[in-house]
């Protein structure tokens, strides 16, 4: 499917031409894009979005970024349920010699004031043409990112090599594994915050995207073994992750959120092995298991403001979703019977939730606002999440 012709593309190029400011992405969304990885429509840039990933924004100044942010959430349906990650082109070339890249992820589409169609450059020595000409598969690694003194850099670039060697089976990278593997480190000093998110958000999406779980935990039964176990012992996702591989066809529930938005992003995994009728619920009127949240976010000075802790993501893999179940899919919240500060005996009178449900190739993902739970009922605290079967077109 051609990139021009994606939904939302066009309400990109309306940005770029009301603002007067060139813009560009880049990374995942153009290496779905010509992988051919999407969801079940197949129509919207959205599809293109990994769900724990964001959408890289590549801006000319820093000082286009609150602009260029403002004009995409406030005139792009659906915006504000995905992440907009805003990055300096002078940095992306940074980044370029310090991280691994595939030639799909040295390509930038940009948004041109006046334009009709996006237009193609090339972050490397090579033309367009000449980096689709070559393997789409073909991994540039450079020196840095194995040489690097840092022993978390080369784990996270080690582990982003995998997590794309899982989500495309036909990307043969054991050359690369081999360099990675021999350079290693044998000890991991202490996990920074940031280097933490990293490695959850990879981890995340590998349960979420790999389409065989057990050849990832090979894997990463070595990487562990390698750093004495301190690499198992640093991230909620790697210990669900090793387990849920050993039953790759179990029901999966894979969420993260934000309490506020001066947190990180907490994970929280959920197997079921059981009936998927009982599982869900299904005799209670749900399509998917009720999520559990919290939301502390501290109320706006002037009102509710959309995705102020920013958006939750909830995957269900292995969950049998019919296109008709999707669309006609109710989300909405309760405050749960136990808050964040003990109260029980709270009332659970379901409100409507913003959230959308969508298919993707392994299940569903649901996008929804946590923050709005707590400005709709006035109190911060726990809640639900529900996903409730709706009607379709063939049942009215």
């Amino acid at each position: 499917m051609a990139f021009a012709g994606l939904e939302g593309v066009h309400d990109l190029l309306d940005v770029a031409t009301r603002r007067k400011l060139r813009f560009g992405i880049r990374g995942g969304v153009l290496r779905n894009l010509l992988f051919g990885q999407a969801g079940q429509r197949e129509a919207s840039l959205f599809d293109f979005v990994d769900p724990f990933s964001d959408i890289d924004v590549v801006v000319e100044r820093v000082d286009h970024i609150p602009l260029i942010r403002q004009e995409i959430l406030s005139s792009l349906p659906f915006a504000g349920f995905v992440h907009w990650d805003f990055k300096v082109l002078d940095e992306i070339f940074r980044l370029r010699r310090t991280y691994p890249s595939m030639a799909a992820e040295r390509i930038i589409a940009w948004f041109d004031p006046g334009s009709r169609r996006p237009r193609f450059t090339s972050l490397s020595e090579h033309s367009v043409e000449d980096e689709l000409d070559r393997s789409l598969f073909e991994v540039d690694v450079p020196e840095s990112a194995i040489e690097s003194s840092h022993g978390w850099d080369t784990v996270l670039a080690f582990l982003r090599l995998l997590r794309v060697s899982g989500q495309y089976p036909d990307l043969e990278i054991s050359r690369i594994e081999e360099r990675f593997r021999s350079r290693l480190p044998t000890e991991l000093p202490p996990l920074s915050p940031l280097n933490l998110a990293r490695l959850n958000r990879i981890l995340a999406n590998i349960l979420a995207t790999a389409d065989d779980l057990r050849a990832i935990e090979r894997a990463l039964h070595y990487v562990d073994h390698h750093t004495s176990g301190s690499f198992r012992k640093r991230s909620a996702p790697l210990t669900s992750l090793l387990s849920v591989a050993k039953g790759s066809q179990a029901r999966t529930t894979i969420s993260a959120y934000r309490p506020n938005a001066n947190a990180p992003y907490e994970y929280s995994i959920a197997v079921r092995f059981g009936p998927e009728e009982a599982s869900s619920g299904r005799g209670q009127g749900f399509l998917l298991p009720p999520i559990h949240f919290f939301s502390n976010q501290e109320p706006e000075c002037c009102g509710y403001r959309d995705f102020a802790a920013g958006p939750a993501v909830v995957v269900y893999r292995n969950w049998s979703l019919s296109p008709a179940e999707v669309l006609s899919a109710t989300i909405s919240a309760s405050v749960s019977p136990v808050d964040l500060y003990g109260e029980e005996g709270l009332s659970e009178q379901e409100f409507p939730l913003p959230g959308i449900l969508d298919g993707y190739r392994h299940g569903g993902v649901l996008r929804f606002d946590p923050a709005f739970a707590t400005a709709y009922t006035g109190r911060r605290g726990a809640f639900r999440a529900f996903v409730r079967r709706g009607i379709n077109e063939e049942e009215r």
